[in-house]
């Protein structure tokens, strides 16, 4: 992943996607899935109105091999100048962790809603 901006903050996060650990998945991306395994996933859950492509991505990983392309995907930077990427980056981290935690996607969505705009 790369962002559209030149920022030494996100560009060393972006360098994390590189490597296939769940833990270096996040939005934006890019997801490649033959239609039959998503279908046998059971697609997106619907439950979730942020952090499904994770969500998704975790039971990919239980159920099959997940290669990360050396291509980059260029994603825009635009929420991190809206919100501050330090401020977003924290924000988006304790969404991970609050979901590590067991938190239900109704409660991640109230924290992201209180907390990014």
């Amino acid at each position: 992943m790369k962002f559209n901006v030149p920022n030494r903050f996100l560009a060393f996060f972006a360098w994390f996607s590189r490597f296939n650990f769940t833990v270096c998945r996040g939005g934006d991306q890019s997801l490649f899935i033959s239609q039959s395994l998503f279908t046998s996933l059971g697609g997106f859950d619907e439950e979730y109105k942020i952090y499904e492509d994770n969500e998704f991505i975790g039971r990919i990983y239980r159920k099959a091999t997940f290669k990360v392309l050396p291509q980059e995907v260029i994603t825009s930077a635009r929420k991190y100048e809206d919100n501050g990427t330090v401020r977003l980056q924290y924000h988006f981290t304790m969404v991970h962790l609050k979901k590590f935690a067991g938190a239900t996607p109704g409660s991640l969505y109230a924290y992201y809603h209180k907390h990014i705009r």
